[in-house]
């Protein structure tokens, strides 16, 4: 189930105070991650959260892991419940694939976390 920390209300909090640290504008982020000002914004301020195919780039321009932007931990296996060589052996098998395979599976596994995401919701609110 999502906790507080994966919410998007902590995932903006953290890149806004990220952004802060490292002096970073909006602009500057947006550029790195090939998205617009207002998206940025929208990141920071809570209206959404950065899209799954944001992470890497969103990832560099931070200089954190991707796993402290989506949990707050610097241990991905803290919040994923693998260690770092099965990540290793998911990236060798994931490098395998063309950039348009890879983009496919990143685009379906975010529709899939959507979907889960509306799933868990609904199920709280009943």
């Amino acid at each position: 189930m999502l906790d507080e920390n994966t919410s998007m209300e902590s995932i903006s909090r953290r890149i806004e105070a990220r952004k802060s640290e490292l002096g970073l504008s909006n602009t500057q982020i947006a550029t790195a991650c090939n998205v617009s000002t207002r998206t940025v914004i929208n990141w920071t301020s809570g209206l959404s959260s950065p899209h799954i195919s944001k992470l890497i780039p969103l990832s560099f321009v931070l200089k954190k892991e991707i796993n402290w932007i989506i949990s707050g931990s610097d241990n991905i296996s803290d919040w994923l419940g693998v260690t770092m060589s099965d990540v290793i052996e998911f990236h060798q098998q994931l490098s395998k694939y063309s950039k348009s395979e890879r983009t496919m599976l990143f685009k379906s596994i975010s529709n899939l976390i959507e979907q889960f995401a509306f799933i868990l919701k609904t199920k709280e609110t009943k």
